[in-house]
């Protein structure tokens, strides 16, 4: 056999074995990377002045740009440290009593009934004294007033109404439709004080209604995006 040519012949194998293996891994790279990164061969690649092309497609947007958003519950409040996580843990245990088997918009709505009582000027200015207010009297929330020893025995609802809390204070939910309602019920249930209610929706098992003789002032609080969103509606 010709010794020359079979030296060529192996060196050629050898060679795509490599650009196989190269390319493999390239392959490889690019299935395993996040899908919005930018390209590998981006990474390499650079633009007038020596940066790197990787800097343009992360470069965090101008604050001039950002969504502008209302302070949140706990910004009005002032609540931090202990003070806010005793708050998230009160609007936490109304929304796992109350409505823990309601859709989440339901259980996120009782908390902002709950927020807006706070923001009123008709109820306490605290979350903690909203949850339980006149506890030994005629209860604003039944149960407060139950006999019953208060448990908490489904932890996955637990989880889920601590979050919405959390959420609620920290001005990432805000229901439009709902608004500055400050009253709900059962749906079961007949209340006397009804007919003294202008009704302004219904989740799940739970209407919800704002007092007609409270119009909602300007000085009330009202939070988040979604808020800023409604203002917006309103103002054309």
């Amino acid at each position: 056999m010709n010794m020359p040519l079979l030296k060529a012949a192996g060196k050629y194998l050898r060679d795509d074995q490599q650009r196989r293996m190269a390319l493999s891994s390239s392959q490889a790279m690019t299935q395993d990377a996040p899908r919005n990164s930018p390209p590998l061969l981006q990474l390499a690649s650079y633009r007038p002045g020596g940066l790197p092309a990787l800097e343009i497609a992360t470069a965090s947007i101008p604050p001039s740009a950002a969504t502008p958003r209302l302070p949140s519950p706990s910004e009005r409040l002032h609540l931090t440290g202990p003070e806010l996580a005793k708050a998230e843990r009160c609007l936490a245990t109304a929304i796992y009593f109350e409505a823990r088997a309601e859709p989440v918009r339901g259980q996120s709505a009782v908390a902002q009934v709950i927020m807006n009582r706070v923001f009123s000027g008709y109820f306490p200015d605290d979350v903690c004294d909203v949850v339980y207010q006149s506890a030994h009297q005629r209860c604003q929330f039944s149960f407060a007033c139950s006999p019953r020893r208060k448990v908490i025995h489904e932890r996955g609802a637990w989880a889920r109404a601590s979050r919405i809390a959390a959420r609620t204070l920290g001005g990432d939910i805000y229901d439009p439709t709902l608004g500055a309602s400050t009253h709900f019920h059962a749906v079961y249930l007949h209340p006397d004080w009804v007919h003294e209610m202008r009704k302004i929706v219904r989740y799940g098992s739970h209407t919800f209604y704002r007092p007609v003789a409270w119009a909602q002032s300007a000085g009330e609080a009202l939070w988040g995006t979604a808020a800023m969103e409604q203002n917006k509606a309103k103002a054309k």
